[in-house]
């Protein structure tokens, strides 16, 4: 089942804005403004529809973009053919396919813009996944799961994009990364990887491929779907990137850290965490910050919690300040499936609650499209992401499709613009 789907351009109904071509680390490509129709010149429109948001709800449409959709190049690169790649118009994607009984996938670089040609960055047993560029658009950082049967966790490997094609562990070792994400200056890597003793295993520790002998199981996170055993949680860490250093861990416990995302001077990381000893049975995830050690320094920092709501919050982005943070999530305690997640925005150092940047919107925040094609198959870059000092980027989920959706923003108080 080859994944050979065409990337389409839906620009939406007239007096929507078109903005797009953000860096990875979500800042304009255009000094001072997002690139699109009209963006630079300071047009703004607000779209209202019959069964959209209610009058006074300033939010504009962006056209669709591929898996990734915010890890674009920022940097010229040439193909084997020679042909040049624009820094503005090009995206990492992954394309997926089978390999013999297992789902490969490799990394392509794919212009969006008209007469550009695809150009392959991985190949392999492999299965390539979460790309996400540097800040200076020359390198990938990717996870790579080989498929040889040696059961070996997902591995944290750089790319240089002009490059061979050969890519390097950035982590030495053996730890089970799951995501990851670039320091502002992509000097460092900041990654969530498995870590500590098992949680539920019975007897010897198992060696190679052999299966444990019993799971004295106490929690009913101990499995799940598409994911199996959960059997060590995923953590915090730092790592100097090209110096073989060691992965210096910053958070600890019986719980999963997530959604992170580095603060704008790079001395703080967001994160989703719920440490809350019931997690398990009623799961509240709220927003974290802690800060990034000097390098050199032993100490853990202390983690702390900068926003919450009644429901939950996941999927941090700072302002470009670095006082404000939105986050996805439900304010109704004890939420039930079809409540709608929205945008929240809170001061960074938590101080005041959160308020909603759409209240009246009725469209789920979040990639909500579930297929065979896009469901379980494909891990995009979470949104949101805060560009400018007045627009937030989101994600929005609308009759099968998600798009990017851009809300104004008062950069001072957070609240939605014009309120």
């Amino acid at each position: 089942m080859a994944d050979e789907r065409r990337f389409e351009r839906d620009d939406g109904p007239a007096g929507a804005d078109r903005f797009g071509d953000l860096r990875s680390d979500g800042e304009p490509l255009r000094d001072g403004a997002l690139a699109g129709n009209g963006a630079g010149r300071g047009h703004r429109r607000s779209l209202r529809r019959a069964t959209g948001p209610r009058r006074g709800t300033r939010i504009a449409r962006l056209p669709r973009c591929p898996s990734d959709q915010w890890n674009r190049p920022t940097s010229a690169n040439r193909s084997s053919s020679r042909s040049t790649t624009s820094p503005r118009t090009a995206a990492v994607v992954v394309k997926r396919f089978v390999h013999g009984n297992a789902y490969a996938s490799e990394l392509w670089l794919v212009p969006l813009s008209p007469g550009g040609r695809e150009r392959r960055l991985s190949a392999g047993r492999v299965r390539d996944t979460r790309p996400r560029i540097s800040p200076d658009g020359r390198r990938v950082a990717f996870i790579r799961r080989d498929l040889d049967g040696s059961e070996r966790p997902g591995r944290l490997m750089l790319l240089r994009i002009a490059g061979s094609g050969r890519a390097t562990p950035a982590v030495p070792g053996n730890l089970a990364v799951a995501d990851h994400a670039w320091s502002p200056t992509g000097d460092r890597l900041a990654l969530t990887a498995e870590v500590g003793a098992p949680r539920f295993l019975v007897g010897p520790k198992p060696r190679g491929k052999e299966t444990p002998l019993a799971r004295r199981v106490r929690r009913i996170d101990w499995r799940y779907d598409d994911v199996g055993h959960v059997d060590r949680w995923e953590h915090l860490f730092v790592v100097d990137v090209g110096a073989r250093s060691r992965a210096v861990q910053l958070t600890e416990g019986d719980h999963r850290v997530e959604a992170i995302a580095w603060r704008p001077d790079g001395r703080a990381i967001a994160f989703s965490a719920d440490p809350r000893p019931d997690a398990d049975v009623h799961p509240r995830t709220t927003i974290w910050a802690v800060d990034v050690p000097r390098r050199g320094s032993r100490r853990m920092p202390e983690p702390r919690e900068i926003l919450s709501l009644d429901g939950w919050a996941t999927s941090p982005a700072w302002s470009p300040d670095g006082r404000l943070v939105v986050a996805v999530g439900v304010d109704v305690a004890e939420p039930t499936d079809e409540i709608s997640p929205g945008l929240f925005v809170g001061p960074a150092d938590g101080s005041t609650a959160a308020v909603a940047l759409a209240a009246d919107l009725d469209r789920p925040v979040g990639d909500w499209v579930d297929t065979d094609l896009e469901g379980w198959m494909a891990a995009p870059r979470r949104g949101p992401v805060w560009p400018v000092a007045d627009r937030i980027v989101a994600t929005i989920s609308d009759r099968g499709r998600s798009r990017p959706w851009v809300f104004s923003v008062d950069p001072g108080s957070g609240h939605a613009a014009g309120r």
